[in-house]
Formats: structure tokens, C-alpha cells, sequence
């Protein structure tokens, strides 16, 4: 310790000549030194106001829903419906448009005496769609919550980091690890909406071998996957193959989805383009004609591109091995990657 006043002397000689100042850093130094040593008193002291707050800052009233008008426009719409005071029966519902994917609002109104009344719901829907040209079904499931707005909840995401910081909570220990795990991560401002909407999902490719038989998309976990896409195969100068996206992917749930081909060496004014415009065994059948050699099976390297609630992007890369002698296409996929 007297070696670090020493230096600071040397560094800052006006400090020889006002020795209360370094009494004070002196002190100032003896309090940071305890307080950084005394772990476990502070844990005790910190962790059940930090675990109180957390119970308060997860709990919200506020739903995120998605709309598209049409499966043949790439066009989403997002808003979010939220009550007023505790939800009972007349309280009010606000409905806002957000941005994809900040949920920043970009236009809100409020409903009043909605909650629980059918004329409520009634007004809600001919305002959704006079203002935003969105057809709500109140029957409907939404996305899921969403964190709260406004200034008290950015004030208490606030303390609760510093007492995370004070505590110096261990989210590795505890009665409920796994809450504190999770309440770790919501804390962290980029990682918000990515937590408590749920983990990232896993959507994966699968393929029976046979002519026109579509490929299925299957999400296996991890809540609702976005703008799901199988990336376009291109296969040198000869063929590709095209997807469609889709606008969401529901968990467990799975689609089937059929290809656009297009092989320049057949005419769409020939009879036999009808035959191959949607069958993605004739893709893999160019991918042999190009690729293959012998009796060795093809691979052919396959991508599915999609995004979570909170519009992080994901990629699973898949490998097809197609044995055209055998009739067979196996598909092994990696587990998904965040895109960055």
C-alpha cells in the first residue's frame, strides 16, 4: 500500500503538499479493497433483492402477434397488444406497429374498456384493419410476451445489474440454477428480447427419395422460426433450384415445400418442363450428370436460413448424399449456427 501512495506521489507531486487528499484516497482505497473482499457478505445481501427484482422485471402484459396478407408477398406486419393496470374486465388495450426486428413502435392506439368486452374486440379488429390493413382473429395464438416498455422497467433492468455487480452473483450455484441462468441473460440489453422469447430454434431439412416428392422443413425446437428458407441450389451452368419463403415455422411443427427448377437444357414450351418444373429428384439427377462419377454417390451441400422472435439469423447447413442407383437421399444436418 505504501508503495502505491509512493507512486502516486512521484505521478502527482501537488499531492505531497495536501495530505488530507491522500488521506482520504487512503481511506477511499480501504473501502473499495474490503468491500471487493467481502464476496460473501455482499452475495447475501445482494442476491435476494437481485432475485426479487428479476420476479418483477419478467413479468409483462405484453403480446406480440404477426400478420402477413398474403403467402405471395414478402410482406410482414408486427404489432403488439398490451393491457392496462392489471387486465381485468374494462380495462384498456393498446395496440402498437412495431419494427421488425427492434419492436421499436412506429404507430399505437388504445381501445378503451376492451378487455373482456366483445364490443372491444369488435373495435380492435375494424381499427387494426382501417389503420394498418391488418385482419386480427382474436382465436388466434400469439407470438408470445414480449418484454415491458417505459421508464420504470429500464429503471429496474438497472438496479438489477448493479446489484448483479455488487452481489457478484454466481448464476453457476444456487437453489434454481437454471432461473438464475436465465435471469443472467434477459439482463443483458442485446440478449433481452432473444431470451425471453424463448431459445433459438432449430429447424431442419428431410427428404424422401422419389420423383415430385416435396422436401419437408421440420423445426424441432427452440419456439417459432421466421423467414424460413432453403437457400437456392445452384448446380454449375445447368440447373437451379428455387424456394419460396416461408413466413413462420411454428415449434414441432413441420411443411412441405417444393421446389421451382429450371434446367436450361429443357424448354418451358416442351412437354416434359411440366414434368421437371417442381420435382426436385431432377435436381438431384443434374447434380449427378455434372458431379457424379461412377457408382459413387453425390453429396450436395444444402442450407436452411431463418430467424428467431428477436430477428437473430440463423443458418443449419444440411449434406445430401444421393445414390442415383440405389434410389436413395440420405440428409444429415449440423446443428444451426448463428449468422453474424
Amino acid at each position: 500500500m505504501k508503495e502505491l501512495f509512493q507512486t502516486l506521489q512521484d505521478a502527482f507531486p501537488v499531492l505531497r503538499s495536501h495530505p488530507l487528499l491522500m488521506a482520504r484516497l487512503f481511506l477511499l482505497a480501504l473501502l473499495l479493497v474490503g468491500l471487493y473482499s467481502a464476496k460473501g457478505a455482499r452475495k447475501k445481501i445482494c442476491g435476494p433483492l437481485f432475485s426479487k427484482l428479476c420476479a418483477r422485471i419478467f413479468v409483462t402484459s405484453r403480446w406480440l402477434y404477426v400478420y402477413q396478407d398474403s403467402n405471395m408477398v414478402n410482406d410482414w406486419k408486427y404489432y403488439t397488444s398490451e393491457v392496462t393496470g392489471k387486465g381485468e374486465v374494462g380495462d384498456d388495450v393498446i395496440w402498437t406497429l412495431v419494427r421488425w426486428p427492434s419492436l421499436k413502435p412506429k404507430d399505437s392506439f388504445r381501445v378503451s374498456g376492451a378487455v373482456g368486452m366483445v364490443n372491444g374486440i369488435h373495435e380492435s379488429q375494424a381499427k387494426l384493419q382501417a389503420r394498418w390493413k391488418i385482419a386480427h382473429d382474436p382465436d388466434s395464438f400469439s407470438v408470445g410476451p414480449v418484454p415491458a416498455r417505459g421508464l420504470i422497467s429500464r429503471l429496474r433492468r438497472a438496479s438489477a445489474k448493479m446489484l448483479q455487480f455488487l452481489g457478484a452473483v454466481d448464476y453457476k450455484s444456487g437453489s434454481d440454477p437454471l432461473a438464475l441462468e436465465e435471469n443472467k441473460t434477459l439482463l443483458d440489453k442485446d440478449k433481452e428480447l432473444y431470451a425471453a422469447l424463448g431459445p433459438g430454434p432449430e429447424v431442419v431439412l428431410e427428404y424422401e427419395c422419389s420423383k415430385r416428392n416435396p422436401l419437408t422443413l421440420r423445426n424441432l425446437r427452440g419456439w417459432t422460426a421466421y423467414h424460413v428458407k432453403i437457400e437456392d441450389i445452384v448446380i454449375e451452368d445447368r440447373c437451379t433450384a428455387t424456394f419460396e419463403e416461408l413466413s413462420h415455422l411454428a415449434e414441432g411443427a413441420s411443411v412441405r415445400v417444393l421446389p421451382f427448377v429450371q434446367d436450361r437444357f429443357v424448354k418451358p414450351d416442351l412437354e416434359e418442363w411440366k414434368d421437371v418444373k417442381d420435382d426436385f429428384l431432377h435436381a438431384l439427377e443434374c447434380a449427378y450428370q455434372t458431379w457424379g462419377h461412377d457408382f459413387d454417390p453425390v453429396r450436395l451441400k444444402m442450407f436452411v436460413s431463418y430467424a428467431d422472435r428477436n430477428g437473430r439469423k440463423y443458418r443449419t447447413e444440411c449434406e445430401l448424399e444421393f445414390d442415383r442407383f440405389r434410389t436413395t437421399a440420405i440428409v444429415k444436418c449440423d446443428p444451426p449456427k448463428p449468422v453474424t
